[in-house]
């Protein structure tokens, strides 16, 4: 199996488990774009390990992994900043 399936499947999961326990079990849909910031470091992290240890496939799974991680937080955060009032948000607390 290619890195670039096994990073994806990570990744794809972690949204979906995110927003499942989020929106359904803590009732708080505004801390999913927090949480998938830390998937997109964690991406960008395994990426830098992985091209100091010179093995190129794994590390441009990586980079994938974090281009999509932060392209998922970034619609997240205009998600959450358009619709701030309907989704609940608490006053200062998330913005």
């Amino acid at each position: 199996m290619k890195p670039i399936y096994s990073v994806l499947l990570i990744n794809l999961a972690s949204f979906a488990i995110f927003g499942l326990m989020f929106n359904f079990v803590i009732k708080r849909p505004e801390l999913i774009p927090l949480f998938t910031s830390f998937q997109a470091s964690l991406n960008l992290l395994a990426a830098g390990v992985f091209y100091l240890d010179r093995k190129k496939s794994i590390w441009v799974s990586f980079l994938v992994g974090f281009a999509l991680a932060a392209g998922i937080t970034v619609l997240g955060y205009f998600v959450l900043y358009e619709w701030v009032d309907t989704i609940g948000v608490e006053e200062g607390y998330t913005l």
